[in-house]
């Protein structure tokens, strides 16, 4: 790409415009074949989407029967990514689905910990989250915003 001359920014917004007609054209499909499951929501799958794609979380709130799971498996699907639902229970525990320290014992007696995710789903819908304990969501939430959890002091990106 030359700096000094017009050609070169030419063909560099030519570039950035072919991208993002690309990605225009993506996300019209991947909308229209989560239209072909959820009928009558396109203003929330919509904004799904772009909760998704913006690598951002979301809450999808409503009586029981709106296709929230189905919206979820949907997006997963058609994104080429690993959707969950997790029920939530009071008695649910944050290790049930982050994870925890694990021990091992290898072939020669040695015992070591090894942190084991419980749910490795890209997409995960929570089910019934005010069923959670506090303990629970504060842990959901502190992972959630910064990809990791922390256990004995080593921190596990997700």
């Amino acid at each position: 790409m030359a700096v000094g001359g017009g050609e070169g920014v030419e063909k560099l917004e030519d570039m950035i415009v072919r991208a993002a007609e690309t990605t225009a054209t993506h996300i019209a499909a991947a909308k229209a074949a989560v239209g072909n499951v959820i009928f009558g929501q396109e203003d929330v799958v919509e904004r799904t989407l772009i909760t998704v794609l913006c690598g951002g979380h979301g809450m999808l709130v409503g009586v029981p029967g709106l296709a929230k799971t189905k919206l979820v498996e949907a997006l997963g699907t058609v994104l080429g990514l690993d959707a969950r639902r997790i029920q939530f229970t009071p008695d649910l525990m944050p290790s049930d689905i982050l994870g925890s320290e694990v021990m091992e014992q290898d072939e020669f007696g040695k015992r070591s910990f090894r942190f084991k995710r419980m749910s490795s789903a890209s997409a995960a819908l929570s089910a019934l989250l005010d069923l959670a304990p506090m303990s629970f969501s504060t842990s959901l939430s502190s992972s959630g915003s910064t990809s990791k959890v922390v256990r004995i002091k080593t921190p596990h990106h997700f």
